[in-house]
């Protein structure tokens, strides 16, 4: 697959967030880094765009994952099920 930078607006409207919280997240190591192109432009590498899409995607999924977990764990060897409060 071909690698492709995309500008701010075309990240915006594939990760749905404004520009202030894409910046935010950058700050916190929580969104993908720009990649310079010159002295006042930068785009984004469209693979780790993807990526950052696809681990939301999946954390969301997990909390589902884990509290399928903590059902089966509610149940005691012996087969009689816990009380979970």
């Amino acid at each position: 697959m071909q690698k492709h930078l995309l500008r701010l607006p075309q990240v915006q409207q594939i990760v749905g967030l404004s520009r202030s919280e894409i910046y935010r997240l950058i700050s916190i190591g929580r969104f993908p880094r720009p990649v310079p192109l010159g002295e006042r432009v930068v785009a984004w590498d469209s693979d780790e765009i993807s990526e950052w899409v696809q681990s939301r995607i999946a954390a969301r999924i997990e909390p589902v994952r884990k509290a399928a977990c903590i059902t089966d764990a509610s149940v005691t060897q012996s087969g009689a099920r816990k009380t979970v409060r």
